[in-house]
């Protein structure tokens, strides 16, 4: 939305809302205007209509009940109507009628004396108040309707004669016409004068948010900046105002700089050059600067640092105040210093770790074998009980994932050493899909995916690459949309492009119904130790490099690995191309892995533990996988678990119910663990609290004990240790009650 059209619909609110007000307090004055008028015309009716027309003779006459049950039903009305709706269209218009109504009844009253006649002039000069011509022109019309029904049929009541002509009416409605058409021209003039008003005060309006908007971003910016900023005296060069990263910078506190000048922090042997070169730049005429220099920090130490600024100066050239952002640059001398070294030092370590990595792998692959293979011994023993089954069953699972994670490592420090060999032989490319096809059904059943594996088109018998790393390719890119598939398929499909007479190309497109992947997240997906969410290590496992060496492999092999562009539907698609060599076609027919659900799942048998049987804890942690061990460790012990997801939550359920213990982590969005204390100690609550945070650096327990907290607990969480703290905090429930002695 652009600046004008905010300030106009800013102008057109103020100026309706300004006059609704003015309307609604119209109301408010015609409701006094009216019971003022009521009683004026009885005492109009006691005094004057008697004698007006009985001659000499006064009494009580039809008139002064005319006034008193007249006058009622006239003002009634609109008086409900001015409690119920002020400020409508239709209160005013029935306002107007009324007025002009009583005006025609004042009239009656006094015999038509053309005195009374003013009133109703003066009645249509109130309700132009109301800044609407249309309720002129109704009571105009009533005033017309009035003079000429009344000439017909009772011209004494209205023009004080027996007979009057017929025309006498239309010269009074030109009169009420005549006050109209310049009470228009007022009512236009004033509503012109309210949007001039509304418009400037809506521009007012717009500059002071804009103002207080550009002073709260400067605000911010000063503070939340990544580098120090600072703001000086030109004259006397005293510090007038720091952020925290200056703060951080030179050691000091913002209490203890402000006051301070430039030159108290600069480093003892550069004090003149500095004092030199300040001087200089609120004398020349270059309106910024830029240079390095020596700080000496809070501590004593010596750092470099990078002083970029500007003297801002009136408009008469004379300097108010000094702007500068700094850099701590220490480390970049450091390391340009030490350049040349360095790059040597970095080129025999990275020879160093991929030796290393190879000879490491190979040396943790040998016994990680023997390991695999008795585990799965004693998996075939009939006489394994089926909790041992499972027990080996995790064995072999994780196993077989470090076994690959090995294998990554060592492969991509091959690459990296330049020294990948290929093997290009002819194989058997239906014996190949068949074994990664077996192998990955498993994993697909045991999720309950389908795996489905057929071609486009015939398909050879045989291809020239090498089998290894085609069938690495096949089973990182399968395996991977299966472990990425919580529900539905995963389709692999080949198909044969020839290209060459001696050479084609085989494609191979993987399709699964997973979540897909963000478009800003698949720059990622083929760099090494890098995947495309960072959470997806701990929900999946694995090292990121699966994809980096199928890439690299199907490059090696004479074709590519890329992720083919997002569609509407959900999933992921990957396209595999490899240089098929010479072929001999021979078609087969399609394979298929069907749908299954064999999950593997293990039980561990619980060791001896501190029982919390009827300790009430609540558990505050802001991940759902670690308040789901905490609770089920507590849950086994006996004890009674509730669970909150951030600070708030834990207060108010702390508010209402009572806990033994309080579990809270420390690193929470919102109210974090150390606010959160804060806020229950201040609300008077006194029950024990336990922290429990990932931070195990030296005074990390002081610090959660200094600000509130009962305990602190390290993750991950040792049970033994969490159930103990527990069980000592809780005393008073395991404490027997003791009975009263009786006399």
């Amino acid at each position: 939305m652009t600046k004008a059209t905010c300030i106009r619909q800013r102008a057109s609110q103020l100026f309706h809302h300004q006059r609704d007000r003015i309307q609604v307090r119209t109301d408010g004055l015609f409701a006094k205007l009216f019971v003022l008028q009521y009683f004026a015309a009885i005492y109009a009716a006691l005094a004057i209509s008697p004698k007006t027309w009985m001659g000499s003779e006064s009494s009580v006459h039809v008139h002064v009940y005319a006034a008193v049950i007249l006058g009622a039903l006239i003002f009634s009305f609109p008086l409900y109507l001015i409690k119920k709706m002020p400020g409508a269209v239709l209160t005013r218009h029935t306002v107007a009628i009324a007025q002009m109504l009583f005006s025609g009844l004042l009239i009656h009253l006094t015999g038509g004396r053309i005195e009374t006649h003013f009133h109703i002039f003066g009645s249509l000069a109130f309700l132009s108040f109301y800044r609407d011509w249309r309720v002129l022109a109704s009571a105009s019309a009533i005033v017309a309707a009035d003079h000429f029904l009344r000439g017909v049929f009772w011209p004494q009541s209205v023009f004080g004669v027996l007979t009057a002509d017929g025309w006498r009416w239309l010269e009074h409605a030109g009169w009420v016409l005549f006050e109209d058409i310049f009470l228009y021209f007022a009512i236009s003039q004033s509503l012109q004068e309210m949007q001039g008003i509304a418009e400037h005060q809506a521009k007012t309006e717009f500059k002071e948010a804009s103002l207080r908007k550009s002073e709260a971003d400067f605000r911010a910016i000063f503070q939340l900046a990544g580098s120090g900023k600072l703001e000086a005296d030109p004259v006397s060069a005293r510090i007038t105002k720091v952020n925290k990263k200056y703060c951080e910078i030179t050691g000091y506190s913002e209490d203890e700089l402000l006051g301070m000048r430039i030159f108290d922090l600069t480093w003892p042997e550069d004090l003149a050059q500095d004092r030199a070169r300040y001087a200089n730049l609120h004398v020349g005429a270059a309106p910024d600067f830029h240079y390095e220099k020596r700080y000496r920090r809070k501590d004593g130490s010596c750092m470099w640092v990078s002083v970029t600024g500007a003297v801002i100066k009136d408009e008469n050239g004379i300097p108010i105040r000094t702007i500068a952002t700094i850099h701590d640059i220490t480390e970049k001398r450091r390391i340009e210093e030490e350049l040349a070294v360095s790059r040597i030092k970095a080129e025999e370590a990275s020879h160093a770790k991929s030796a290393f990595i190879a000879n490491m792998s190979h040396e943790i692959r040998t016994p990680l074998g023997a390991m695999l293979g008795f585990a799965q011994l004693m998996l075939d023993d009939q006489n394994t009980t089926v909790d041992q089954q499972n027990n080996l069953k995790t064995i072999l699972r994780n196993g077989d994932q470090l076994y690959r994670i090995i294998n990554e490592v060592l492969d991509i420090s091959k690459i990296e050493a330049n020294k990948m060999d290929i093997e290009k032989a002819r194989f058997s490319l239906d014996e190949v899909i068949y074994d990664v096809t077996s192998l990955l059904s498993v994993k697909a059943q045991q999720k309950g995916l389908a795996l489905e594996v057929h071609s486009a088109g015939p398909l050879p018998d045989t291809i020239v690459t090498d089998q290894t790393k085609f069938r690495q390719i096949l089973v990182n890119v399968i395996g991977n949309a299966i472990k990425f598939t919580d529900q539905g398929k995963v389709e692999v499909t080949f198909r044969l492009k020839e290209s060459e007479a001696d050479s084609s190309c085989l494609e191979i497109r993987v399709e699964d119904t997973g979540t897909g992947i963000p478009e800003e997240k698949r720059d990622r997906l083929f760099k090494p130790f890098s995947q495309a969410d960072a959470t997806t290590s701990r929900k999946f496992g694995g090292t990121g490099l699966g994809l980096y060496l199928s890439r690299t492999f199907a490059q090696a092999l004479g074709g590519d690995l890329r992720l083919e562009p997002a569609s509407e539907a959900a999933g992921t698609t990957f396209l595999i191309t490899i240089d098929a060599g010479p072929l001999e076609r021979k078609p087969f027919k399609h394979l298929h892995a069907g749908m299954g659900e064999h999950v593997v799942k293990g039980d561990f048998t619980q060791a001896k533990l501190e029982r919390l049987d009827g300790v009430r804890v609540l558990v505050v942690d802001d991940s759902p996988d670690n308040l789901r061990l905490t609770t089920r460790m507590l849950t086994a012990s006996g004890a009674d678990v509730e669970c909150a997801a951030d600070g708030e939550s834990a207060i108010k359920v702390l508010a209402s119910l009572s806990f033994d213990v309080v579990l809270m982590d420390i690193q929470m969005p919102g109210l974090d663990g150390y606010e959160t204390i804060r806020r229950l100690r201040a609300m008077g609550y006194r029950k024990p609290v336990l922290a429990l945070t990932a931070h195990a650096m030296k005074g990390e327990r002081e610090r959660c004990l200094e600000a509130g907290f009962d305990g602190h607990l390290v993750k991950p969480i040792d049970r033994p240790a969490m159930l103990k703290a527990v069980r000592e905090r809780a005393k008073p429930v395991f404490e027997p009650v003791r009975e009263q002695a009786t006399v």
